[in-house]
């Protein structure tokens, strides 16, 4: 077991490294939206596209699939007290050896909404929130934008 799990992920940082040198943006990996409240799935799904779609602008974006198997494997090799989240997405980094994270977390209550947006490196942590009340998906997929953009301008040494 310990075998096919140390062939994984020397395929997983194999294929990261080989697809690291295609491009002059770092890689970053974009965790799955998470949500509290009144969120629908739909609505989810397109602020991630829309997370993506901005994030791509400034890094090379780890596909989806790679990020999931190694989640589940950090799983796996980390007791459940241990594996905090910010704890295994610092694993999940060591593993991929991809200093940047993001994650959108949308929270939803009778028809308002706040979207928090995770910037975490090996370094720190940093956030961004908007507030905003009766929303439809596509004001909020703008505020998502915007929400990188201002966590850029505050982070400018960092990305280039």
């Amino acid at each position: 077991m310990k075998f096919i799990f140390s062939s994984l992920l020397s395929l997983c940082l194999i294929t990261t490294l080989l697809l690291g040198q295609s491009s002059d943006r770092p890689q970053s990996i974009v965790i799955p939206i998470s949500s509290i409240g009144e969120v629908s799935e739909t609505r989810k799904q397109i602020l991630q596209n829309t997370l993506t779609q901005e994030l791509s602008k400034h890094f090379q974006i780890l596909p989806q699939d790679q990020f999931e198997r190694v989640q589940e494997k950090v799983f796996e090799e980390l007791e459940y007290d241990e594996c905090t989240e910010d704890q295994c997405i610092i694993r999940i980094q060591e593993v991929l050896q991809i200093e940047n994270v993001f994650n959108l977390q949308v929270i939803g209550e009778e028809g308002d909404t706040q979207l928090n947006l995770k910037w975490m490196n090996l370094d720190e942590k940093k956030n961004q929130t908007d507030f905003c009340e009766g929303c439809k998906t596509r004001e909020l997929s703008q505020r998502t934008i915007k929400l990188v953009k201002n966590l850029f301008s505050d982070n400018k040494e960092k990305v280039n």
